[in-house]
Protein backbone atom coordinates (compact mmCIF):
# COMPACT_ATOMS: atom_id res chain seq x y z
CA UNK A 1 0.00 0.00 0.00
CA UNK A 2 1.08 3.60 -0.40
CA UNK A 3 0.01 7.07 0.59
CA UNK A 4 0.64 10.15 -1.53
CA UNK A 5 0.45 13.72 -0.23
CA UNK A 6 0.27 16.60 -2.72
CA UNK A 7 -0.16 20.30 -2.24
CA UNK A 8 0.31 23.41 -4.34
CA UNK A 9 2.85 25.63 -2.63
CA UNK A 10 3.49 29.03 -4.23
CA UNK A 11 3.45 28.09 -7.93
CA UNK A 12 4.63 24.49 -7.76
CA UNK A 13 2.84 21.25 -7.00
CA UNK A 14 4.73 19.46 -4.25
CA UNK A 15 4.07 15.79 -3.77
CA UNK A 16 5.55 12.87 -1.92
CA UNK A 17 4.61 9.20 -1.93
CA UNK A 18 5.43 6.83 0.90
CA UNK A 19 5.09 3.04 0.90
CA UNK A 20 3.32 1.88 4.04
CA UNK A 21 2.59 -1.28 6.00
CA UNK A 22 -0.05 -1.86 8.71
CA UNK A 23 0.80 -0.39 12.15
CA UNK A 24 3.70 1.61 10.68
CA UNK A 25 4.73 5.18 11.44
CA UNK A 26 6.29 7.20 8.64
CA UNK A 27 7.82 10.67 8.37
CA UNK A 28 7.07 12.77 5.31
CA UNK A 29 9.92 14.87 3.97
CA UNK A 30 7.78 17.71 2.63
CA UNK A 31 6.64 20.56 4.87
CA UNK A 32 2.92 21.18 4.62
CA UNK A 33 1.48 24.64 4.08
CA UNK A 34 -2.01 25.88 4.95
CA UNK A 35 -3.15 25.48 1.34
CA UNK A 36 -5.48 22.59 0.40
CA UNK A 37 -3.88 19.18 0.92
CA UNK A 38 -4.70 16.16 -1.22
CA UNK A 39 -4.07 12.69 0.16
CA UNK A 40 -4.40 9.57 -1.96
CA UNK A 41 -4.36 6.16 -0.30
CA UNK A 42 -3.57 3.23 -2.61
CA UNK A 43 -4.37 -0.17 -1.15
CA UNK A 44 -2.40 -3.22 -2.25
CA UNK A 45 -5.63 -4.94 -3.26
CA UNK A 46 -7.27 -3.12 -6.16
CA UNK A 47 -10.80 -3.52 -4.82
CA UNK A 48 -13.65 -1.08 -4.52
CA UNK A 49 -15.66 -0.56 -1.36
CA UNK A 50 -13.00 -0.44 1.36
CA UNK A 51 -13.61 2.33 3.90
CA UNK A 52 -10.61 4.53 4.57
CA UNK A 53 -10.57 7.10 7.39
CA UNK A 54 -7.97 9.87 7.62
CA UNK A 55 -7.72 11.85 10.87
CA UNK A 56 -5.33 14.71 11.64
CA UNK A 57 -3.55 14.17 14.97
CA UNK A 58 -1.87 16.89 17.05
CA UNK A 59 -0.02 15.98 20.27
CA UNK A 60 -1.62 12.52 20.24
CA UNK A 61 -5.18 13.85 19.95
CA UNK A 62 -7.38 13.36 16.90
CA UNK A 63 -8.94 16.55 15.60
CA UNK A 64 -12.59 16.61 14.60
CA UNK A 65 -12.03 17.29 10.89
CA UNK A 66 -11.79 13.60 9.98
CA UNK A 67 -12.48 12.54 6.39
CA UNK A 68 -13.87 9.14 5.44
CA UNK A 69 -13.80 7.88 1.86
CA UNK A 70 -14.27 4.62 -0.01
CA UNK A 71 -11.86 2.98 -2.43
CA UNK A 72 -12.67 2.88 -6.12
CA UNK A 73 -12.16 -0.11 -8.41
CA UNK A 74 -8.40 0.48 -8.38
CA UNK A 75 -8.20 0.37 -4.58
CA UNK A 76 -7.66 4.14 -4.39
CA UNK A 77 -9.30 6.50 -1.90
CA UNK A 78 -8.85 10.26 -2.25
CA UNK A 79 -9.12 12.96 0.41
CA UNK A 80 -8.85 16.74 0.38
CA UNK A 81 -8.28 18.85 3.46
CA UNK A 82 -9.29 22.42 2.53
CA UNK A 83 -7.26 25.53 3.33
CA UNK A 84 -9.70 26.09 6.19
CA UNK A 85 -9.04 22.55 7.48
CA UNK A 86 -5.29 23.12 7.27
CA UNK A 87 -5.60 26.38 9.22
CA UNK A 88 -7.66 24.58 11.88
CA UNK A 89 -4.90 21.95 12.11
CA UNK A 90 -2.15 24.59 12.27
CA UNK A 91 -4.01 26.60 14.94
CA UNK A 92 -5.15 23.63 17.04
CA UNK A 93 -2.44 24.23 19.62
CA UNK A 94 0.30 26.64 20.56
CA UNK A 95 3.24 26.54 18.16
CA UNK A 96 2.08 23.54 16.11
CA UNK A 97 5.03 22.48 13.92
CA UNK A 98 4.08 18.86 13.20
CA UNK A 99 0.89 17.05 12.31
CA UNK A 100 0.21 13.35 12.03
CA UNK A 101 -2.40 11.76 9.81
CA UNK A 102 -3.82 8.50 11.16
CA UNK A 103 -5.09 6.26 8.37
CA UNK A 104 -7.47 3.43 9.22
CA UNK A 105 -8.76 0.92 6.66
CA UNK A 106 -12.06 -0.90 7.26
CA UNK A 107 -12.09 0.02 10.96
CA UNK A 108 -8.88 -1.90 11.77
CA UNK A 109 -7.58 0.62 14.33
CA UNK A 110 -4.89 -1.78 15.61
CA UNK A 111 -3.35 -1.71 12.11
CA UNK A 112 -3.62 2.06 11.68
CA UNK A 113 -0.86 3.86 9.80
CA UNK A 114 0.56 7.17 11.01
CA UNK A 115 2.20 9.61 8.61
CA UNK A 116 3.90 12.53 10.36
CA UNK A 117 4.61 15.80 8.58
CA UNK A 118 6.12 19.14 9.50
CA UNK A 119 3.67 22.00 8.97
CA UNK A 120 4.72 25.57 8.24
CA UNK A 121 2.86 28.85 7.97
Amino acid sequence: SSVEFSQTAATALVSEKVDVKPSGTYDLGMTLATTPLNIQVNLTKAERGHTVRVAPVIDGNELSNVIVSTTDGSGVASFTFSAEDMNIIKNSGAMVTNVGFRIVVDGAYADSIMVRCPIGA
